[in-house]
């Protein structure tokens, strides 16, 4: 078969590493690491969407994050949002998760160019193969911490922009001696927009966002008010383009500018004999701190002969204080004769006190032709209150055509373990397409807690390895060994069975015992990983001299050696 090479192109990859974050993982309890994973997807997403990058190829590597483009103009919007993950990292996270701030892992962020060729996945998913990932990879593990390094490409095309101090990179061998080497000498530090370039006129709109998630508010607004200014002189341009105007006007209203500065601009904008648009009034509507500015905004468009959209009413009911108020809201769209969208059905979900609630809006949703997205099915699932309950939602879900994952398994499996048995659950989730076994800890973790043994030991069969299974065994030792050897004794052949008894016995320190159970279980397990996890095993703890060669594999029958 011959395969159809595709053309290189040059890349962007900014590497975002969390420092030690095993480390970190490890000393948080099984719901903070969770909540943890949570707030690292949830952090991210608000901030590419404000610096116009919602559509470049994100990867988690389970450490941190690829933001890979092949877009030269992503060069300064990917410094920004560097700039701004070295600075807001640790305080957002911290926030979202209700994690100390001393417990978030600092991060190492490089952004390099290089070449790659652009590949699809079986899976219809965009990726890129070649050198970008690994020079930026390579590059941050010279970073200290919340340090951004830059290679010399991306430092030429920004340089005018942004403060940037050079670093070599020989000189930084003897701090970071596990660092692989590559081709660069010299690296360069990013350091901060230059106040100049932030205030000019024509400076990009992603400049007022980033200065303003920086805590530079007056700086934000100023130049804002300053590009404001800059469009309103180009309209009295006998040439201008008086469409591309109110686009970049509206533009600049839906930035991080405050009310006030907001305000101005629409001053700006009609001065300019430019009429405000549907979305000119959602931006004002979006920023109004109070419910009379609001009402008035909407008033206004009204009288314009501006009908308000799906978009109108999410930002008003995003900003109800209470179900009354977002009821309200909901009876003026249906007068209106707008249909609900995801997000909406998303704010409702937020703003639902109980599930029955979220139920019952989410039934409304769908008969007025919305469609859930990920986002709607995690909501549902976090309202369901019980595992029971959620499992439908995860059903459901994959009838959407939509992949559940392990945070949306993490999610379900924070509710309530209450009239289900371990062994209906795991049927259950091993009946599913998708089944990591990360979220089946956390299931051990809930039953232990909750003195659930059996239904603990029954996960722990399947799971014997993970450390919320060890926590059983060491917390139940006589129960856990008698469960599994019940298992074992009644089928000798039970390949889990034998491989969790042995896991018991060493989670005891019992490894004379747990010696030829692993050895038993190595002849029962299948080709795969455990078979070469149990064989790793065996190596470690035989105390023979020949054993502490790695262990042959038996072969079982038909198998031919390697």
């Amino acid at each position: 078969m011959s395969l159809e090479k595709p053309t290189a192109i040059q890349t962007l990859c900014l590497s975002m590493d969390l420092i030690r974050s095993t480390e970190t993982a490890l000393r948080l309890s099984t719901n903070l690491a969770d909540r943890l994973s949570l707030a690292l997807v949830a952090q991210l997403r608000p901030h590419l969407i404000s610096l116009g990058l919602e559509n470049i190829l994100v990867k988690f590597t389970g450490d941190g994050w690829l933001l890979l483009s092949e877009e030269q103009a992503h060069a300064a919007p990917l410094c920004c949002l560097a700039m701004i993950l070295s600075n807001r990292f640790q305080v957002e996270v911290s926030g979202m998760s209700g994690i100390a701030l001393e417990k978030i892992p600092a991060l190492r962020l490089a952004l390099c160019w290089a070449r790659d060729i652009p590949i699809v996945l079986p899976n219809g998913s965009r990726d890129y193969l070649g050198d970008s990932v690994r020079l930026s990879v390579r590059a941050s593990q010279f970073c200290r911490d919340n340090e951004i390094l830059i290679d010399h490409t991306v430092c030429d095309w920004i340089y005018h922009d942004f403060v940037t101090e050079s670093v070599e990179v020989r000189d930084r061998y003897e701090e970071f001696p596990d660092a692989k080497v590559e081709q660069m000498r010299t690296l360069y530090r990013l350091c901060e927009l230059k106040t100049e370039a932030a205030l000019e006129a024509d400076a990009p709109i992603y400049y007022v966002n980033t200065l303003e998630i920086l805590g530079q508010s007056s700086q934000a607004n100023a130049l804002a008010e300053r590009i404001s200014g800059g469009l309103q002189s180009s309209a009295e341009s006998p040439m201008a383009d008086k469409r591309i105007l109110i686009e970049r006007f509206n533009r600049l209203l839906e930035s991080h500018v405050e009310f006030d500065a907001a305000q101005n601009i629409l001053r700006d904008m009609y001065e300019a004999e430019l009429p405000p648009q549907l979305e000119t009034y959602n931006a004002l509507i979006s920023k109004a701190p109070r419910i009379t500015d609001r009402h008035k905004w909407l008033q206004k468009m009204k009288q314009e002969g501006i009908a308000p959209d799906i978009r109108t009413f999410n930002l008003l009911i995003e900003s109800a204080e209470d179900v009354p108020t977002t009821q309200r809201w909901l009876n003026r769209m249906r007068r209106e004769g707008v249909k609900p969208d995801s997000r909406l059905l998303n704010t409702l979900l937020v703003h639902a006190t109980n599930y029955s609630t979220a139920k019952r809006w989410f039934d409304w949703t769908m008969k007025e032709g919305a469609r859930p997205d990920d986002t709607s099915f995690d909501l549902l699932i976090q309202k369901a209150e019980t595992v029971k309950a959620g499992m439908i939602w995860i059903e459901k879900l994959i009838q959407e055509g939509l992949q559940p994952d392990t945070m949306t398994f993490l999610r379900l499996f924070a509710n309530r373990l209450e009239g289900i048995s371990g062994e209906e659950l795991l049927t259950w989730y091993l009946s599913l397409s998708v089944h990591p076994p990360e979220p089946m800890y956390r299931v051990i973790a809930e039953f232990r807690k909750a003195g659930c043994w059996d239904d603990a030991l029954r996960i722990c069969l399947d799971y014997p390895y993970a450390q919320a299974a060890q926590k059983v065994f060491r917390s139940r030792p006589d129960e856990s060994l008698d469960y599994f050897k019940r298992i074992v004794d009644a089928d000798p052949t039970h390949a889990n069975g034998t491989y969790a008894l042995a896991n018991a016995h060493l989670a005891l320190g019992e490894e004379t015992e747990a010696i030829p159970l692993l050895q038993r279980a190595l002849t029962l397990a299948t080709p795969g990983h455990r078979r070469e996890e149990i064989a790793q095993t065996l190596a470690k703890i035989t105390p023979t001299a020949e054993s502490t060669e790695k262990p042959q594999i038996p072969l079982k029958s038909g198998e031919e050696p390697e």
